[in-house]
């Protein structure tokens, strides 16, 4: 339980670090970078709100459907933007299509199951749209149609593991969410320290970033 507490407060601290380095640079932050923070800060108001919904009706699952779509429409747009640039209009409107899609199937599924129900599927669907991206970006950099750059190919990568170990995650949470403590939790605290490894990274990228373009700015 200690260990558990640890790192849950670790992944709040880092996103609310996260923003506020964001904000600190606001001014010097690109179009993708302002994205991710955008992602962040809205990350970090769900996890509010699902304090609150914890504490007063006792059931907050239903977000999680909702930050699995917040995760695709931010990175589809980052990638479509600005790393995939060149397949913007080959896949931009199949995005669009899918990302409707799994919009309407979360609206169906909420519509028609009980609120202390929950299911996985939207969350699952949105991450793996994300990890295809991810995968299309190592594809074009390996057959060498895009140049190799350090600072994308580090954030793929976070991307794709992220992502990736998310979607295993929420696949198994329908099998595990009624199972007892003892095996729920080992799962739990694996997935806290990947996404606390995963917000730690954003924050660099960010400070990074934001740090570069005011230096070239002053200089």
């Amino acid at each position: 339980a200690t260990i558990s507490h640890i790192v849950f407060v670790g992944v709040e601290t880092a996103m609310l670090i996260s923003v506020l380095v964001g904000l600190f640079h606001f001014k010097n932050l690109d179009r993708m970078h302002h994205t991710l923070l955008y992602y962040v800060m809205v990350i970090a108001s769900m996890n509010i709100v699902s304090h609150f919904l914890a504490h007063t009706t006792g059931y907050n699952l239903w977000l999680v459907p909702i930050s699995g779509l917040v995760a695709l429409f931010c990175f589809s747009s980052i990638y479509l933007s600005h790393l995939l640039e060149e397949d913007n209009k080959r896949f931009g409107r199949l995005i669009n299509l899918i990302q409707g899609i799994i919009l309407f199937h979360f609206i169906y599924i909420m519509s028609q199951i009980k609120p202390t129900t929950f299911h996985a599927q939207t969350v699952v669907y949105c991450y793996l749209v994300v990890v295809l991206l991810s995968i299309r970006y190592y594809w074009r950099m390996l057959s060498k149609q895009i140049p190799l750059d350090r600072k994308n190919f580090l954030f793929n990568s976070a991307v794709l593991v992220y992502f990736t170990s998310s979607a295993l995650f929420f696949v198994t949470t329908n099998f595990l969410i009624n199972e007892a403590l003892y095996l729920v939790a080992p799962f739990w605290i694996g997935y806290s320290i990947i996404t606390l490894c995963f917000y730690i990274y954003i924050t660099y990228k960010l400070w990074q970033h934001g740090k570069t373009q005011n230096t070239s700015l002053v200089g």
